[in-house]
């Protein structure tokens, strides 16, 4: 089961984690992260506006990175990318 699948993989974490840190693999995640990080603050600043500011920028960052965080941890995907509006 789970537990085989890790003992299986353990040798190869390190060399995993090692092999991820090269330009392709930190520019394309670079570029994901810019990509998500400026719309949130778009679609964040105008909520902003439309609520007379109840509901900040900092506000609306907190909540979609936390809304994040719980999808990828219970919904199976990790990696799967969260759009601000939908």
């Amino acid at each position: 089961g789970v537990l085989d699948d890790y003992r299986r993989r353990m040798p190869y974490v390190r060399s995993d984690i090692m092999d991820s840190f090269d330009r392709k693999t930190l520019s394309a995640a670079l570029m994901m992260f810019l990509a998500t990080f400026c719309s949130t603050v778009a679609l964040g600043s105008i909520i902003e506006r439309h609520t007379d500011s109840h509901i900040g920028l900092s506000e609306f960052l907190l909540m979609n990175g936390i809304a994040g965080m719980v999808h990828a941890a219970f919904s199976c995907q990790p990696l799967l990318i969260l759009r601000p509006t939908g």
